[in-house]
């Protein structure tokens, strides 16, 4: 019979950092989707561990997702994410046992007391009756979830645990039990995630899908990003921003090269051609609207939407840009660049994913230059 291989030390570590960096890199991708809400990314703890003063609270914390709302802060809301894998024992589920095991003589490191920690320094000084909006604490593996475990958590977040489940559950976590039953209601758990091979698929498939080109190597190669940014130089911060500088599109200006320089329109006086011109448009499919200069032909066009039927948009490409146009570095009368603005103009008034003009062309300008 031949014998079981075993994948020990190192290389069952590597294997385990490779799965956090590759699945970091997914959702990293993810920033550039509005439509996911998802504003801002941190590896190995949380953007604002400083300001806790209690970094032992995010040990546990892999990843934290934000996703922040300006408008309405109140909507606001974070995940903090622990991940584990295993190269041998895929099929080992996790139960309740093994989710409360702590292997340190003093203390308690199990993924029960872990995922506590940061639920307690999450909502430390919070009110309980949003924290269901704000925060959500999950664990996310490439094992299955054995029942006893989802049936104990269940069980403990409508107050219906007892007996020595209840005590050990208290006991690992460390938690009262109000907060327990809240912790609970928190909880998530994510088994049978994709291994390490099919998630590189995924973002491989997620990056050509991006840049309509093909990848190779490119889903490693960005994975290595990830590896800078758990370094002992990395920040462990990735914002949209740093993705689109990883495509060396810098600050979003590959992806809106023709920005309107326009000055904001103060309150705007109805007018017929308004009312003629959005009539226009709904009948036929290219309409030109002309005159002398200085007649308000602009001012007509970015009031146009208001007088549209409700759900439509409406896109003011500026040739102009305050004079820009004569400068070589910023052109704005170029079809590559005027399709490319357009097309994400349209992509960000609707919520859907943005055109990525990745593959270099003659026609587009560098990242940084101002264009």
């Amino acid at each position: 019979m031949s014998r079981p291989l075993e994948v020990l030390g190192a290389p069952a570590s590597n294997a385990g950092d490779e799965f956090h960096e590759a699945w970091a890199l997914g959702n990293a991708l993810q920033l550039l989707d509005p439509a996911t809400g998802l504003t801002e990314l941190t590896v190995e703890g949380v953007r604002d561990a400083a300001e806790t003063n209690d970094n032992a609270n995010w040990d546990g914390v892999d990843c934290a997702l934000y996703f922040d709302d300006t408008e309405h802060p109140e909507n606001s809301r974070v995940e903090l994410v622990q991940l584990k894998y295993s190269v041998t024992g895929q099929n080992k589920s996790w139960t309740l046992a093994r989710f409360c095991s702590s292997t340190k003589k003093t203390g308690n490191n199990s993924v029960a007391r872990r995922l506590a920690d940061a639920f307690r320094g999450a909502t430390k000084g919070k009110k309980t009756d949003h924290l269901g909006v704000s925060l959500s604490i999950k664990l996310v593996t490439n094992q299955p979830i054995a029942k006893n475990l989802q049936n104990t958590i269940d069980k403990a977040k409508s107050s219906e645990l007892q007996g020595d489940d209840y005590d050990s559950l208290k006991r690992a976590t460390g938690l009262g039990k109000n907060q327990l039953i809240q912790f609970c209601k928190l909880l998530s758990l994510e088994g049978g995630e994709n291994a390490r091979a099919e998630l590189r698929e995924q973002n491989t498939n997620a990056i050509a899908e991006l840049i309509l080109s093909p990848v190779k190597d490119m889903s490693d190669s960005l994975r290595l990003r990830i590896q800078e940014k758990l370094g002992p130089d990395g920040d462990r911060t990735i914002k949209r921003d740093t993705v689109l500088s990883w495509f060396n599109l810098g600050r979003g200006q590959g992806l809106f090269p023709c920005d309107p320089e326009l000055e904001p329109l103060s309150e705007v006086i109805p007018r017929t051609i308004t009312e003629t011109l959005a009539s226009e448009v709904q009948k036929h499919p290219l309409v030109v609207l002309h005159g002398k200069g200085g007649c308000g032909k602009t001012t007509t066009a970015r009031s146009l939407e208001t007088a549209l039927p409700p759900g439509s948009r409406t896109i003011v490409y500026d040739c102009y840009g305050a004079g820009s146009y004569r400068d070589p570095s910023r052109p704005r009368h170029s079809s590559w660049q005027g399709f490319t603005q357009l097309s994400n103009e349209l992509a960000r008034s609707t919520n859907t994913p943005l055109f990525f003009p990745y593959k270099e062309r003659e026609d587009m300008p560098e990242a940084g230059n101002g264009g």
